[in-house]
C-alpha cells in the first residue's frame, strides 16, 4: 500500500510540475517587446483607402527614456523632402502604439490636419496599422481610413 501511495505522490508532483511550465513558457514575457522590439528605427509606408496609388514613406523613431517619445518623418508623393509630424496623445499598451499627428506646416479649412493613428508591432519586426483623419481633412480623406505598412531598419556598426 505504501508503494502505491508513493507512486500517485510522484505522478501527482510531475503533473503539478508539468502544468507549471506549461504556464510558465505560454504567458507572454513582460518587457520584450515594448522595450527591445519596439524601440528603434522603422521605415515605413502608409496609404489612404481612397487613392492607394498615392504612397506615403518615411521614418519613425520610438524611444524609452522617461517616457514613450516617437517621431516621425514623412515623405508626401512626389516629394523628396522629409516633414517631422508631431506626434501627441500617445498611449502605448503591450505591443501597440496609437496617437495623433499633427500636419502643423499648412492650413486646410482654417486649422492643421490631425490623424489618428494605431500601429500593432510583430515578433518579426514588422508593424501594421490603421488610421483616419480627424481634423481638418484634405479634400476627399474625411472618410477614408489610413493603412500603415513598417519594418524595423536593420542598422550594422557602419551606421
Amino acid at each position: 500500500m505504501k508503494y502505491k501511495n508513493s507512486n500517485r505522490s510522484l505522478v501527482l508532483l510531475i503533473l503539478l510540475l508539468l502544468i507549471a511550465a506549461i504556464a510558465f513558457f505560454m504567458l507572454p514575457s513582460g518587457n520584450s517587446s515594448e522595450s527591445g522590439n519596439i524601440t528603434g528605427k522603422w521605415e515605413f509606408y502608409f496609404t489612404y483607402s481612397n487613392d492607394t496609388n498615392l504612397i506615403y514613406r518615411g521614418d519613425l523613431e520610438i524611444e524609452m527614456k522617461d517616457s514613450l517619445q516617437v517621431s516621425f518623418a514623412i515623405v508626401a508623393p512626389k516629394s523628396l523632402r522629409p516633414e517631422m509630424i508631431k506626434a501627441t496623445k500617445l498611449t502605448m499598451v503591450a505591443d501597440k502604439i496609437s496617437g495623433s499627428l499633427i500636419y502643423d506646416r499648412y492650413k486646410i479649412r482654417g486649422g492643421f490636419l490631425i490623424e489618428y493613428f494605431e500601429l500593432q508591432f510583430n515578433q518579426n519586426q514588422t508593424f501594421s496599422g490603421f488610421g483616419r483623419c480627424t481634423a481638418f481633412c484634405a479634400e476627399g480623406t474625411d472618410q477614408s481610413t489610413i493603412r500603415w505598412y513598417g519594418s524595423k531598419q536593420i542598422t550594422t556598426p557602419n551606421n
